[in-house]
This record gives structure tokens, sequence and C-alpha cells, in this order.
């Protein structure tokens, strides 16, 4: 069985704990001193949390905040509108301006009184530029693209394309001949990047299948990843549809790993 971590809590070099856990109360976190108070140094040990964010802070009184090199990532949902919060509350310490990166986030930097870096970034909305008949769905063309999608997958019901970006191939007599939709994972089985862009849906017209459609909307969001700097591309088959297994080799995918998916009803 493989064993998989439930969270992780950096823990970060304070000099005084109760003036650590007081600032970062500043920027919204809820906090929470632990252990005795050492006379009138306070406590040794805290947490603060932010959502499921969890960080801890030690007392460390020998602390040069300008040598301190301790530094955390923290992914959010919206690194501008946590950006102004802080900025708004006017709290000690250095905040950089926010700012688009070529990986894909949007993304500022914190560094607290005791010189502890906080790297905070969301992810960027995906802007596709295709060429030729290749393009962005319009918000008119979802009923379209969502028959598509039953017709490669019939039996998953509905489907909302959230968190995904989907592009389509326009038959140059106008209509639909084909998609491909992808999203930007945390994380994804046999890739090593993190993110990384993945593949959740792909289905051509019969009719145009084999005549370079395919390998066009592929090359499309291959285009986005390398323009974000993402150097993989995940994406998954079943194993016994052998026809998906050929088309991704054919464009360059290579297989990692083979899982079997399991379930025990429970009543």
């Amino acid at each position: 069985m493989t064993r998989t971590a439930a969270r992780i809590a950096p823990v970060l070099p304070v000099r005084d704990v109760i003036a650590a856990l007081a600032h970062y109360q500043r920027l919204g976190f809820s906090t929470d001193a632990y252990g005795e108070n050492d006379g009138d140094a306070g406590p040794g040990y805290g947490f603060v949390c932010l959502g499921p964010v969890e960080l801890h802070l030690s007392r460390t009184p020998a602390l040069d905040p300008a040598a301190n090199t301790s530094a955390c990532y923290v992914y959010v949902s919206d690194a501008d509108a946590l950006h102004a919060e802080w900025a708004a509350g006017g709290v000690p310490g250095r905040l950089t301006a926010p700012e688009d990166t070529p990986y894909g986030l949007r993304e500022f930097a914190h560094v607290d009184p005791d010189g502890n870096l906080l790297r905070i970034g969301s992810e960027l909305p995906p802007a596709v530029t295709a060429a030729g008949p290749v393009r962005e769905m319009r918000a008119g063309e979802l009923p379209e693209v969502t028959a598509m999608m039953r017709a490669l997958w019939p039996d998953a019901g509905s489907y909302d394309f959230a968190g995904e970006t989907v592009l389509v191939f326009e038959r140059p007599g106008g209509g639909l001949g084909g998609f491909v939709s992808f999203s930007l994972r945390p994380w994804a089985e046999g890739c090593a990047a993190t993110p990384v862009p993945y593949l959740e849906g792909w289905w051509v017209a019969p009719e145009l299948r084999r005549g370079g459609v395919g390998r066009t909307l592929v090359e499309a969001v291959e285009r986005w990843c390398r323009a974000h700097g993402h150097r993989e591309l995940g994406s998954d088959v079943e194993l016994d549809n052998e026809i998906s297994l050929r088309a991704h080799a054919a464009l360059g995918f290579e297989p990692t790993l083979r899982v079997q998916f399991l379930r025990k009803r429970l009543g």
C-alpha cells in the first residue's frame, strides 16, 4: 500500500513568539501559543493558520533577521485580493507587488519582521493563443462541446469543465469538429513537475480522424505549456483503450504508472 502524507507545516524561527503571533494575526491568520511561558521570554512555540495553511513558529532568541533564510510557499485562490488586504493593514515587514510569473502563477512576497520569507501565489487564468482552426471555446459553444464530451464518455453524466481551459477545432465550413480540455493540476502521477498541465478530455469527430486534427489540438496545448514555463504535459488512458494509447504514443507521450483502481461497498 502506498503511504501518503496528510499535511505539512513549515517551522519558522522567530525571536519572540508573542510578537510574531500578533504580526500574523494582523495578516488574518488565526493564532495559538503553545507551551509554558519561559519567564519574560514568553512561550517557546506557536501556531498560525490561514484556512487550511498552517505555519509553526519556534522561539529562536539568537535569530538575526538579516541573515534568516527560512522561506515557504503558500498557494492561495486569489493572490491580488490577499495582497490588497495585507497592504491595507499596514503591517510591518516587506511586501512586494504582485506580478505574473513565467510558470503560470500570480505572485507576491512578504518578509516578516523576523526575516521569514512567504511567497504567495495563485494560478493565472489560462490564456491560449492557438493557430489556424484551433481556438478557445466560446460561451455559446458549451452545449456543442458538452455533446462531444458525452460522445467521449457516454456514462460520465453532466460535465461543467470547471477549472479547465477548452480549445476547439473549427471546421472550415462552420461547426466544431473536435475539442481538447486541460487543467493545471497541483500534481499528477508519473509527472515530476508541480503544478503540471494535464489533458482532461480529447475528442475528434470520426470523419476527421487520421487527418491531423487531434495532433493540432494537442499541439495548441503544448504551445500554452511552453509559453507558461511548463516542461511536462500529463494525461491518462484506460488500459484497454488501444486507439487512445496509440494516439498518445504518436504524439510523444510516454507511459509512466499503471494503476488498478479499487472500491469496497460499505452497505
